[in-house]
Order: structure tokens, then C-alpha cells, then sequence
């Protein structure tokens, strides 16, 4: 609060208007504190989509050549083309499996929910109840 609180409100009126203000502001305060966390959530989500996207297009060029020297590698090596292509491509989507498997994890466990909003929040309500049952009393 902007003002010390007064030991000794004239009356009821008074002490339910005090703590209106101060719900008003701590509600507004928290609103905004969950507007930034919001925010701030949105902001590493699309910097991570940006870089999964980047690292996509590069990865689909570095898997290309990967695949054709794969192929030529067992080729060399005395496999038929077609068994090598069919050896390349199946080590090709068990590697994109896991890649897979792992970006799904990653965004399971990312921290999209305003945490340290809520719990600001419990304690405000907290200390409402606090202020009104000590009013109550007086």
C-alpha cells in the first residue's frame, strides 16, 4: 500500500473500503506481472520455433548429402543400390525418430505456465483473508 495503514479506521465502511483498494491494486499489479510472464512465454516460443525451423531447412541439406555419400559408401562397399539406398534411408528415419521423440520432450517440459504469477496471487489472497478477519475482529 501507498499509505500506512490506519490503526484505527473510524468505521466498517472505511475498513471494507481500504481493503477494496487493496485488492483492486494487488489484482491489477498481478495482472500485470502475468501480462510480462505471458509475454515473455510467447517470446521463447517463437525463438524456439525460429530455431527449429532454421535447424530443419539445414538439417534437411545436411541429410541429403549425408544420404547420397552413405549410399556411395555402400555401393563401395559391394551392397546393390538398392539395398544400399534402402540401408541409408532406414538409419536416416530411426535417427529422425529420436530427433523426433526428443523435440517432443523438450516442448513437454518448456515452462509455458506463469508459476511465479500464481503463487504472487495465493500469497495476495492470503494476506487479504488475513487483513479482513483481523477487521472483523476489531
Amino acid at each position: 500500500m501507498t499509505a500506512p495503514h490506519d490503526p484505527a479506521p473510524t468505521s466498517t465502511a472505511a475498513l471494507l473500503a481500504d481493503i477494496m483498494s487493496a485488492a483492486a491494486r494487488l489484482l491489477r499489479g498481478e495482472m500485470a506481472l502475468l501480462q510480462v510472464d505471458a509475454r515473455q512465454s510467447l517470446i521463447l516460443l517463437v525463438q524456439a520455433v525460429l530455431l527449429c525451423l532454421l535447424a530443419l531447412a539445414l538439417g534437411l541439406a545436411a541429410v541429403n548429402m549425408l544420404a547420397e555419400a552413405g549410399v556411395a559408401a555402400l555401393i563401395l562397399a559391394g551392397l546393390p543400390p538398392v539395398w544400399a539406398k534402402l540401408c541409408s534411408g532406414l538409419a536416416l528415419l530411426v535417427l529422425a525418430y529420436g530427433a523426433a521423440r526428443w523435440g517432443i520432450y523438450r516442448v513437454s517440459k518448456a515452462p509455458l505456465d506463469p508459476a511465479r504469477t500464481l503463487g504472487n496471487l495465493g500469497r495476495d489472497l492470503a494476506v487479504l483473508k488475513s487483513m479482513w478477519k483481523a477487521d472483523a475482529n476489531v
